[in-house]
């Protein structure tokens, strides 16, 4: 299981302790606290963008999929308003939707509940991941999840899109960036590689994430 690209070195320099709200002082030696109210999550707002693209036109495609199976179904028989492609502009958190059916799950949360899992050492994979939120009130909030929680299905969703467009490993270099403008990493010109071999588990037929 790879560390998390979020880590205690990072927060540390990101947000003075003070401006953090008072509500969420007594948690502050929870490991997954400091870094999802301090690191800056839109660092990830193109990558969001891509993600609405891609559920957009995976749903879409589902969609045909099954009509040209003789099923005549419309956006609102899917029951999921579907992020419709967007010009870039200078808000990127804006995405518009379909106005039949209920809106896809935000983004950030989902991302956060990947990323900070990880600080609790729970596998980051989407059952893991969807099962720490479920049970784990403090978590949800501080990923940012309100309201009614998603399902199994919207984690294994999110993670299959992440993964199968490279998203996942566009997000990891963008905090690798984001880290060395920083300061907190230092660019060093000799590169070290540990060739031990690691036995690990992975589910058949799927990417392993790294």
């Amino acid at each position: 299981m790879a560390l998390s690209s979020i880590s205690r070195q990072t927060q540390s320099c990101l947000l003075p302790l003070p401006l953090i709200s008072r509500q969420w002082e007594q948690y502050l030696d929870v490991p997954f606290v400091i870094p999802a109210l301090t690191f800056p999550w839109d660092i990830f707002r193109d990558i969001e963008q891509e993600y609405y693209q891609h559920l957009y036109d995976s749903l879409r495609e589902k969609r045909m999929n099954r009509s040209d199976r003789g099923a005549s179904l419309t956006d609102s028989a899917l029951d999921l308003g579907l992020a419709t492609p967007t010009e870039q502009t200078a808000d990127t958190s804006t995405v518009r939707r379909s106005r039949s059916g209920r809106k896809p799950h935000d983004f950030m949360p989902m991302m956060r509940s990947f990323e900070l899992a990880r600080l609790l050492y729970v596998e980051s994979m989407a059952e893991s991941v969807y099962l720490q939120v479920r049970s784990n009130p403090l978590f949800a909030e501080a990923c940012g999840f309100t309201g009614k929680l998603p399902s199994y299905r919207s984690f294994a969703r999110f993670d299959e899109i992440m993964t199968n467009f490279g998203l996942w490993d566009k997000a990891r270099r963008r905090v690798v960036e984001f880290n060395l403008n920083q300061g907190v990493l230092e660019a060093e010109d000799t590169l070290v590689a540990d060739t031990t071999h690691v036995e690990a588990e992975a589910t058949y037929g799927e990417q392993m994430k790294i």
